[in-house]
């Protein structure tokens, strides 16, 4: 976890999977950022809403903002942070990566709820659902990164306004 330096009289935290992908994709840090989490009690349909609200608030404001949600994509753990996901599980984290890097928000809203269960995505695929939200839908999205830790995976990718 990296602190946040600010007014505050004392720093704060920021789970440090928001925290860093900010640093690379935004190393002037010139773009006001908006890190959200998710609660496990709200469901899929609650999350979406509250990605909408956001994508609404930054809309209305007429600035620029960065949405940041961090979690993995398949969320099987095992032991050692070396490992991969199952090759099934990769596959189809690969298929919905595609998915969202050409904006095909329609078959991605068919394709998530099976998608999260079958992978087991992290909470849920909850930050998913809230990034997909605060897109508004229209979107065009890039692939940085995909990686293994301890048998999760982790994609980096940025959406855009299409």
């Amino acid at each position: 976890m990296l602190p946040v330096i600010g007014t505050a009289p004392e720093p704060f935290m920021l789970e440090y999977g928001t925290v860093n992908p900010i640093r690379y994709l935004m190393p002037k840090f010139d773009v006001p950022v908006v890190p959200v989490s998710s609660c496990l009690l709200a469901d899929i349909p609650e999350c979406i809403r509250f990605g909408e609200a956001i994508g609404e608030a930054i809309h209305d404001s007429s600035k620029r903002a960065m949405v940041i949600a961090s979690g993995a994509l398949s969320h099987k753990l095992v032991r050692g942070p070396e490992k991969w996901p199952k090759k099934e599980d990769q596959k189809l984290d690969h298929e919905f990566v595609e998915l969202v890097t050409q904006g095909r928000a329609n078959e991605i809203k068919s394709l998530f709820p099976s998608f999260c269960k079958t992978v087991d995505a992290e909470m849920g695929g909850r930050h998913l659902a809230i990034l997909l939200g605060a897109t508004g839908g229209t979107f065009r999205g890039k692939l940085h990164a995909y990686g293994p830790s301890s048998g999760t995976g982790n994609a980096i990718v940025s959406l855009a306004p299409a």
